[in-house]
C-alpha cells in the first residue's frame, strides 16, 4: 500500500513509492528510493509539495497484558504468608469448634483471638487486609472459611466505627463463632451443590437457635451468645428466627449481620455465580438501610469503597478498566478508567461492574 505525504512530513527511511518528475517532466527521484536528507532537499529544490510513499504494514505483535492488581497481590510474599496462615487459622477453628460442640469444652476467647490476630497482624491497614482477603480463591462455601472471612470483615468494621480494643476483639471472636450451629445441621444440606428447597431452608434456619444453645451454657460474653442467635435478624423485623426489630438486636449482631451478608454474596460458591461487590453495595443502598443499622451501614459503605479504588474490574459491556473514583452519593456507580477513556457509571446507567479481576 502507499499513501501521500507532504514533503515537510517526510522522515528518513521512508520509501518513495512512485517516480517523481520535475515540473518540466524530468525524472528526479526513481521509485523505491529511500528517503534521506539529500532526497528531501531535492524535492524542496524542485518545489514538489507531496509524494507517494510505501505505507509500512504493522505486524500483529501480541501485546502482553499488564497483570491486574489482584494478580500482583497473589504473587507477593505477603499474600503467600497470609494464605498459609489463613488456612492454618481455618483448620484450627474447625478443631476448636468440634471440641466445643462434641466434647463440651469451654470457649477460649483469648486463644481464638490470638489465632485470628496472626492474620490481622500481617497488614498495617484495612485496605491491605481486604486486598489479601479478596485475593483468596476458595471455591466452596465451607463454613469455617466463611467464619474466618466474617471475623476479619467484622474486625474491620469495628475499627472503622472506632470501638474499644476489647469490643474489637470480642466482635472478631463472635464472627468466628456466629455459624457454630451449622455443625449440627445435616451434611446433605450444608454440602448440597444445588439450591436448597423450602423444607431444607426451614431446617437451615435452625442453625441460629442450635448455635445459641451450644454457647448459652458457656462462660463467655453474653453478646457472643446473642450473635449466634440473632445474626440473621433484621432491623425492620424481616429476619429470623425471632423477627426482632432494631432496638432488640444486640450491637455485635448488627455488625456481624453486615459482614455475614457481604461475604455470603461476594464469596465464590460451587452452586451459584459470584455476585459483584458493587451489586451487593447497590443492594445495601436500596434495601440495606431498612434492614441493617443505618449508622453502621453508612460507615461500612463509606469505608469498604476505599478498598476498591484502583481495583481492576470487568464491566458488563466486556471492557476492562480500573476504578479511579467512587461517587459517595451513589457508591455502586464508580468512575472507571478504560484505556484513556473515563466512564462514569452514574451517567452510563446501562453499564455496571461485573466483577473484580
Amino acid at each position: 500500500m502507499k499513501i501521500r505525504v507532504r514533503t515537510e512530513k517526510l522522515k528518513n527511511g521512508m520509501i518513495i513509492a512512485d517516480e517523481v518528475y520535475s515540473i518540466i517532466g524530468s525524472l528526479i527521484i526513481p521509485a523505491n528510493t529511500k528517503v534521506t536528507k539529500k532526497v528531501i532537499d531535492l524535492l524542496n529544490f524542485h518545489r514538489i509539495p507531496i509524494v507517494a510513499v510505501v505505507q509500512e504494514v504493522q505486524k500483529n505483535v501480541p501485546v502482553k497484558e499488564e497483570k491486574t492488581h489482584l494478580e500482583k497481590v497473589r504473587e507477593s510474599k505477603e499474600f503467600k504468608a497470609f494464605e498459609t496462615n489463613f488456612n492454618q487459622v481455618t483448620s484450627d477453628l474447625e478443631g476448636k469448634i468440634n471440641e466445643i460442640v462434641y466434647l463440651d469444652k469451654e470457649v477460649n476467647i483469648e486463644e481464638l483471638w490470638n489465632n485470628l490476630n496472626t492474620l490481622i497482624n500481617h497488614t498495617d491497614n484495612s485496605i491491605a487486609c481486604y486486598d489479601l482477603l479478596r485475593s483468596m480463591k476458595h471455591t466452596s462455601d465451607f463454613t469455617y472459611i466463611h467464619s474466618v472471612n466474617v471475623a476479619l470483615i467484622s474486625n474491620m468494621i469495628a475499627k472503622w466505627l472506632k470501638l474499644s480494643q476489647k469490643d474489637i476483639e470480642l466482635i472478631s471472636v463472635a464472627g468466628l463463632l456466629h455459624d457454630i450451629g451449622k455443625t449440627l445441621l445435616p451434611k446433605e444440606i450444608i454440602e448440597k451443590q444445588e439450591l436448597i428447597n423450602s423444607t431444607e431452608i426451614m431446617e437451615y434456619k435452625r442453625h441460629c437457635t442450635l448455635g445459641y444453645n451450644i454457647l448459652k451454657e458457656k462462660d463467655i460474653e453474653r453478646k457472643i451468645q446473642l450473635v449466634a442467635l440473632t445474626h440473621h435478624e433484621r432491623c425492620d423485623g424481616s429476619g429470623y428466627p425471632l423477627r426482632l426489630r432494631s432496638q432488640d438486636i444486640c450491637s455485635y449482631a448488627k455488625i456481624i449481620a453486615i459482614a455475614d451478608t457481604y461475604d455470603e454474596f461476594t464469596a465464590i460458591h460451587v452452586n451459584r455465580k459470584t455476585v459483584s461487590p458493587f451489586r451487593v453495595i447497590e443492594m445495601f443502598e436500596t434495601e440495606g438501610l431498612h434492614q441493617f443499622d443505618t449508622s453502621i451501614m453508612l460507615t461500612f459503605l463509606s469505608s469498604i469503597l476505599d478498598t476498591y479504588v484502583h481495583s481492576d474490574v470487568l464491566l458488563s459491556n466486556g471492557q476492562k478498566g480500573k476504578i479511579i473514583f467512587v461517587n459517595k452519593a451513589a457508591p455502586s456507580r464508580p468512575v472507571v478508567k478504560v484505556g484513556n477513556q473515563f466512564i462514569d457509571l452514574l451517567i452510563n446507567s446501562n453499564i455496571s461492574v461485573e466483577r473484580i479481576i
